[in-house]
């Protein structure tokens, strides 16, 4: 497995972790808990906006429509070719987190000395953040 932070490997690091949570289901929705040692890094509303719009991508990943009906139903049919063709609904949308989460990073957390981490990378248990000192 590919280090994400290899830029910063000779820095002190903190890792701190975002866990889901499962108040409302199982579906995957992060606390909006800022963690107490981000609150004199980060902006709060930075750190909202963030989340919210995570959750908010994987709310899209899991819903479930007649057309992810319609698209399971012909995996099934096709006994699961189809998505040698066609990335399918949950795989574009985990594409999306992937490519926020890197843009975020590089905008706004970067010069914060603050990166998240893919959270498809541990199974989707939390979210890793680390800070740099």
């Amino acid at each position: 497995m590919e280090d994400e932070s290899s830029d910063h490997q000779n820095s002190n690091v903190q890792r701190i972790g975002i866990e889901r949570d499962y108040s409302k289901g199982t579906n995957c929705v992060w606390e909006t808990i800022m963690p107490v040692e981000l609150q004199n890094i980060v902006p709060e509303d930075t750190f909202n906006e963030t989340i919210n719009k995570l959750n908010q991508l994987f709310a899209v990943a899991e819903d479930y429509t007649c057309f992810s009906f319609l698209e399971g139903s012909l995996s099934f049919l096709t006994c699961f070719t189809l998505h040698l063709c066609y990335p399918g609904q949950y795989v574009s949308a985990q594409k999306n987190i992937e490519a926020f989460i890197k843009t975020q990073n590089k905008t706004v957390y970067q010069e914060l000395g603050v990166e998240w981490l893919n959270p498809f990378k541990n199974g989707l248990l939390n979210i890793i953040i680390l800070i740099y000192d």
